[in-house]
């Protein structure tokens, strides 16, 4: 298991980690404490909005430093 999550598991303070599938970690860690949540309803609807595959945009993610 991933040593971040041992470190959130053992500090007794989170009960729950939800993430995307998007990192493919999130395939091979079985643990009660990691929820793995799909993307592909929010792309598919994302798709469906636009019109078709070829309209379809990524919005444009601004990170912090």
């Amino acid at each position: 298991m991933n040593d971040g999550l041992n470190k959130l598991k053992n500090s007794g303070l989170i009960k729950k980690v939800i993430c995307s599938d998007t990192h493919m970690n999130t395939q091979t860690i079985n643990d009660e404490l990691l929820k793995v949540r799909s993307i592909a309803n929010l792309i598919s609807d994302r798709i469906k909005k636009s019109g078709s595959a070829y309209n379809f945009r990524v919005p444009t993610i601004k990170h912090h430093k």
